[in-house]
Order: structure tokens, then C-alpha cells, then sequence
């Protein structure tokens, strides 16, 4: 039996939201409130994400592909690769 000191750490689960993907897929914005959401969140996603098991709902990826179609496809594909398919039921 390996001993629980041994063992990788659990690690944290995190629900991705439509906004998140917005924020990234988006274009830098003139209201510097929403620049500055847009560049925290890009610098989380690209520094902070892969320490996260990362899952979105179902709800989330109906609503990422809505809109407009260039905008949608860019949502939909950051979602594809850190959520590999997790997409929890229970969300």
C-alpha cells in the first residue's frame, strides 16, 4: 500500500462558464473594465488552467456555440481542448 503522503494530489475541479470563453474569443474591448476582465482572464488561462481539471455543462457549450458564427466556432474550440469532452451532467 503506497502511503497517502505518496499519492498525487487530487486535483481541484474547475466549471468553466460562457463568460470565460467570451472573455478570450473576444476582441479587446474600449471599456477598460471589460480589457481588464479580458486580460486577467487570459493570463489565468494561460498560466493557471492546466493545474485545474477543467469541465463545462452542456448549457455552456449550447450557448458558447450561439451567435455569431466566427465568434461561436473560437468559444467552441476553447472549450474543446481543456474540457477534453468533460462535460458534467450534474452541472
Amino acid at each position: 500500500m503506497v502511503p497517502a503522503a505518496e499519492l498525487p494530489a487530487a486535483r481541484e475541479r474547475v466549471y468553466i462558464e460562457t463568460t470565460i470563453v467570451s472573455y478570450l474569443a473576444s476582441r479587446p474591448s474600449g471599456d477598460p473594465i471589460v480589457v481588464g476582465h479580458q486580460q486577467l482572464t487570459r493570463e489565468w488561462w494561460t498560466r493557471r488552467r492546466e493545474v485545474f481539471d477543467v469541465v463545462t455543462s452542456e448549457d455552456v457549450l449550447i450557448e458558447a456555440g450561439d451567435g455569431d458564427s466566427d465568434a461561436a466556432t473560437r468559444r467552441l474550440e476553447l472549450l474543446r481542448e481543456p474540457c477534453d469532452g468533460s462535460v458534467d451532467p450534474a452541472l
